[in-house]
């Protein structure tokens, strides 16, 4: 059996997607500004998925781009796709906004704590690594189970 899909919702579906692209702008610019200073360089590094939606003016861009895009919309009579957007886009981009804004960011935040436990947990396998190496009795048996764990895993 075939299923139809209704061509209007395929339609309004396609702001959800503009709306997340004019997030993952947000979204990469805050973050590739707290991983440099240099995000031309990043960017460069990062073209062309990720780099794509890196900007170094990236609420200019992306209130520009939603401002147009409303005001295309409407000068060519589609309302309700108009509406759609606005729905669903400002809530979205005040989300995102407030998340990747200011000095010290939501987001810029999330990335230390997230780093200080990515450092801490690359500190732990160093030092059990140097201790597999010394012999160390707790670091050997540390080993032997996550190697047990490894090896227990399959893929089906």
């Amino acid at each position: 059996m075939t299923r139809r899909v209704c061509p209007g919702a395929i339609k309004l579906a396609k702001m959800g997607k503009l709306v997340g692209d004019y997030v993952r702008i947000l979204m990469f610019s805050a973050y590739a500004r707290t991983l440099s200073a240099d995000i031309t360089a990043l960017k460069a590094e990062t073209d062309p998925f990720t780099g794509g939606f890196i900007s170094a003016m990236p609420v200019t861009v992306v209130l520009l781009r939603f401002a147009l895009k409303l005001a295309s919309l409407y000068s060519q009579g589609d309302v309700a796709q108009a509406q759609e957007l606005i729905r669903i886009g400002i809530p979205q981009l005040q989300e995102a906004l407030a998340f990747t804004e200011g000095e010290e960011s939501q987001l810029a935040a999330a990335y230390r704590r997230e780093r200080r436990g990515w450092d801490l947990f690359y500190q732990v396998l160093d030092r059990l690594q140097a201790g597999v190496q010394q012999g160390d009795a707790l670091a050997l048996a540390l080993q032997r189970q996550a190697q047990y764990l490894v090896d227990s895993c399959g893929v089906n």
